[in-house]
């Protein structure tokens, strides 16, 4: 006997929901744990083996690419390894696929990040295979062509690269994905621009953000399309347009409970209040993004804006704020769980405000230890000569 496709839907949805319950249920005590014995545990649990389970490992992944991209690596490793292993009803076989594409796409995504590109090159190939059998595929595989594309344009294939981003924009249009339209429009306009061509690059990208904000309104959708352009705007040497948006961005992130890319956005709005000459305001917004990310265990991330704090104090000519301010982040950080080795950037800089030798070359070093941390976790931090 046939069952009604609304029926056979509705059941399918209450089995994910079901499923991604119950995966929040299980995966904070597992969340933490280092990677094989993650893996040993999904491996001797079959509880574990659901849809729900890895698709909150590759969530949990895909948030940590750009703050901790060594463990994110992790994650997703874990999670591709073990997504064909999903134990599902024979009515949802699709869904075991869908989260599997999912798991491949992140994967690639991180690989790219670490500079491993025939490695992502490969896993975005296993993913485009495994999105090919899906109803739907168009749209899979245009979230596929977004991650590949700037693949393709590193590797020095970039007309290759520019279709598969112009097709994957189109793709976004006919499904009415505001949010991936945008990002695939900026992804092309930053091609185009590279390549030479600001003329091009601005008519591919005018108009998109407001036909966009004209037809998704949600706080989601327009608090993140608000953080990409500001971003944009910010790097194009715009800052007082990039503060509007990303002000914007922070309340509509706020309102949408997305609290990561809330602070995410604060902090660029610290850094176009910086760039604009507001550094009492930019130092406000830097300080509350620091005390928000220590409370969500971002402990990196913190450092990283206790960083630029103290290089808008010097360059602002407060050098006496520097000692006593660099002190308390030591401290704060430390007790937040910030590792040894990720504190020394600290004791030193503190040492040459002491001593009033600290220059930018110094913060720079530092900046560059902490973006290097989020790769490998045990670096330790060298001063500049």
């Amino acid at each position: 006997m046939q069952t009604d496709p609304v029926e056979r839907m509705r059941a399918m949805q209450q089995w994910l929901a079901d499923s991604t319950a119950e995966a929040r249920r299980l995966l904070p005590d597992l969340i933490e744990l280092p990677a094989p014995l993650l893996s040993r545990e999904l491996r001797t649990r079959p509880e574990l083996r659901t849809p729900g389970v890895i698709q909150l490992l590759v969530t949990t992944g895909h948030d940590a690419i750009d703050r901790l991209t060594w463990r994110a690596h992790e994650l997703l490793a874990v999670a591709v390894s073990h997504a064909a292993a999903i134990e599902v009803p024979l009515q949802f076989a699709t869904t075991k696929r869908a989260v599997q594409v999912q798991a491949w796409l992140e994967y690639g995504r991180v690989l790219r990040v670490l500079g491993h590109l025939g490695k992502a090159r490969r896993a975005l190939k296993r993913a485009r295979s495994l999105a090919a059998m899906l109803s739907g595929r168009h749209y899979y595989l245009a979230m596929i062509d977004l991650v590949e594309a700037p693949l393709l344009y590193d590797l020095g294939e970039r007309e290759e690269a520019l279709t598969m981003i112009g097709l994957a924009a189109r793709q976004f249009a006919v499904y009415h994905d505001a949010e991936r339209l945008v990002e695939a429009r900026l992804i092309e306009s930053s091609m185009i621009l590279a390549d030479g061509d600001s003329v091009r690059a601005a008519e591919v990208w005018n108009g998109t953000h407001e036909a966009a904000r004209n037809s998704y309104d949600s706080p989601e959708v327009t608090g993140r399309m608000d953080l990409k352009i500001g971003l944009v705007e910010l790097r194009d040497g715009n800052p007082a347009g990039a503060a509007r948006l990303l002000a914007s961005a922070v309340k509509r992130l706020h309102a949408a409970g997305l609290p990561d890319a809330a602070i995410r956005a604060r902090s660029h709005y610290a850094d176009a209040c910086a760039a604009r000459g507001r550094v009492d305001e930019a130092l406000s917004e830097y300080r509350l993004a620091y005390s928000e990310m220590l409370l969500r265990g971002g402990l990196v991330d913190a450092a990283s804006t206790a960083i630029e704090i103290a290089d808008l104090l010097l360059t602002a000519g407060r050098t006496p704020e520097l000692p006593p301010t660099l002190v308390r982040f030591v401290h704060t950080l430390r007790d937040a769980g910030l590792t040894v080795n990720a504190l020394e950037p600290f004791a030193y800089l503190r040492a040459r405000a002491e001593s009033a030798t600290l220059t930018r070359d110094d913060l720079r070093a530092a900046r560059a230890f902490f973006g290097d941390l989020r790769l490998h976790p045990y670096t330790h931090f060298i001063a500049p000569n």
